[in-house]
């Protein structure tokens, strides 16, 4: 499976399973963007 998000689109595929975004950072460079994520489960 193959699927291409930008920022808001990942952050609201996030949220719909329940987790809350902490923090959201890319670095571009190199042969593909790399994302990291700190997300928190909702209650």
């Amino acid at each position: 499976m193959y699927q291409e998000w930008n920022k808001e689109q990942f952050e609201d595929f996030i949220e719909e399973y329940g987790f809350s975004v902490v923090e959201m950072k890319f670095v571009y460079g190199g042969l593909a963007p790399i994302g990291v994520m700190i997300a928190r489960r909702s209650f």
